[in-house]
């Protein structure tokens, strides 16, 4: 029954020690055999025997070789790994960070580039928008001065006429001043003129206004061509560096893009090795959870337990209680049976003497 355990602890020593073990028990078996003629062994040379604290050291060894791992055990296992690939991803995230670092200033700037670009277009649709409105006024102007010159002129053309007329038409009222047809058409025409000499200095008055509204025109005309010219310039200008700074970029999100995708597989392995970190971490504060639990539960059971011995003692008690009363009952029926046995005898004694 205590050779085989034996043996399977030997298995795990040296094949030295064993065998030196295996001859040293065929001698002393020899020496004990009584009816068997004694050998004489050849000189041999056994390797040493080793000290037993050895032995008892190489079994502790051997004991926890084979001892199977704890959660701790697998717990420190990862961290080792999660430390090692960190430390080996370390180079390759830090090229990526370069990479970004370098190609941050250049998305800014083309950014800001094209920001400044969408604004300087604003202001030119603004400054086309407002060319257009003072060339549209200007055309209205224009063609309304075109109208008051045309009428102008034909007041001109008319007035002296009309006045010539007029002088004659005065000349025959002063011949027949009686003629009142001739005065009435001396007097109207004389309106007539009046009228046109106030509609020559309006129309005078509306064309040079007229002449001055489409020559301040003109000026913001040239002003604003002048700035819209400027501006398209410099949105040329600055077209031409939003593509280059935009050549640049994209450059820069290349070699990013390559850095990433060189760093994928380590930052993949340091992400499996931070997961196995949670798993084991996991899975020791669920064991020591369970333990804290076992242990409530065994403290619950224990207290259970003492509560149902106090409750069988109490039922103990409570049956001897009840077996007391159960006698204590039967005698008391006795005790009054009697009570009326004799109560009967006493009234029937009373009876009999009542009817003597």
């Amino acid at each position: 029954m205590h050779i085989l355990p034996q043996f399977a602890r030997l298995q795990r020593f040296p094949l030295c020690v064993v065998a030196a073990l295996c001859v040293s028990a065929s001698l002393r078996a020899e020496d004990n055999a009584p009816h068997r003629p004694r050998i004489v062994l050849e000189p041999c040379y056994l390797l040493p025997f080793p000290p037993m604290a050895h032995l008892l050291a190489y079994g502790d060894a051997a004991m926890r070789a084979t001892k199977p791992p704890t959660l701790e055990d697998y717990l420190a296992a990862a961290e080792q790994r999660l430390q090692e690939k960190t430390l080996a991803a370390t180079p390759l995230t830090d090229a990526v960070r370069k990479a970004e670092a370098e190609r941050a200033p250049a998305e800014s700037a083309h950014t800001a580039a094209q920001q400044e670009a969408a604004t300087l277009q604003q202001n030119i649709d603004a400054l086309a928008k407002e060319i257009k409105q003072v060339s549209d006024s200007r055309t209205a102007n224009e063609a309304e001065r075109s109208k008051v010159a045309a009428a102008l002129a034909q007041l001109q053309e008319a007035q002296p006429l009309v006045a010539e007329a007029l002088r004659h038409l005065t000349e025959a009222v002063g011949k027949a001043p009686t003629d009142t047809t001739l005065s009435d058409a001396q007097r109207q025409l004389a309106e007539k003129l009046k009228a046109m000499e106030t509609n020559v200095t309006e129309l005078q008055v509306k064309s040079d206004e007229l002449t001055a509204t489409i020559g301040a025109a003109d000026s913001t005309l040239k002003e604003t061509n002048s700035r819209l010219d400027a501006a398209r310039r410099e949105l040329r200008a600055l077209a031409q560096r939003v593509a280059e700074l935009q050549s640049q970029s994209q450059k820069l999100a290349a070699i990013v893009d390559a850095a990433r995708k060189v760093a994928e597989p380590a930052l993949a392995e340091v992400a499996q090795a931070t997961r196995d970190v949670e798993r084991w971490e996991s899975e020791i504060a669920f064991r020591d959870l369970m333990a804290a639990l076992e242990a409530d539960l065994a403290d619950a059971r224990a207290l259970a337990a003492s509560r149902q011995t106090e409750l069988d003692q109490a039922n103990e008690q409570l049956t001897a209680a009840q077996s007391a009363v159960s006698s204590a009952t039967v005698k008391r029926d006795e005790a009054s049976a009697t009570v009326h046995a004799i109560q009967a005898n006493i009234q029937a004694a009373r009876n009999a003497k009542q009817t003597k």
